[in-house]
């Protein structure tokens, strides 16, 4: 089925500030003109996800495709994705992938 015009709204939104670390749900429902608390239910009922995992899992694949890239150094990316704390990255990154993102990188570069 069509996806729904707010769903697209939201995620475009997700799409251009994923890199913004302190992007919340306050500032996607604002985007959209709707409470908060609306938003969160909307998207999950649309989509399955809840606004945080698709944001994660979108910063996720947006790591991967820099850590196929050596030109970035693995400490700059968690910023570049939206991670003001490499740590917690890290952690993210093993969760949904399956291993660190140095071992991704090998991975991908042998």
């Amino acid at each position: 089925k069509d996806e729904n015009p707010v769903v697209f709204q939201i995620k475009e939104y997700l799409h251009q500030n994923y890199a913004v670390p302190s992007l919340s749900v306050p500032d996607i429902s604002e985007h959209v003109r709707l409470s908060p608390t609306y938003v969160c239910t909307f998207f999950k009922n649309e989509t399955g996800h809840t606004l945080n995992q698709y944001l994660t899992e979108y910063r996720m694949e947006k790591a991967k495709q820099l850590l196929k890239d050596s030109r970035y150094r693995i400490s700059d990316i968690s910023s570049r994705v939206g991670y003001s704390d490499g740590n917690y990255y890290s952690k993210a990154f093993r969760k949904i992938v399956g291993l660190s993102p140095s071992e991704y990188r090998e991975k991908m570069l042998r």
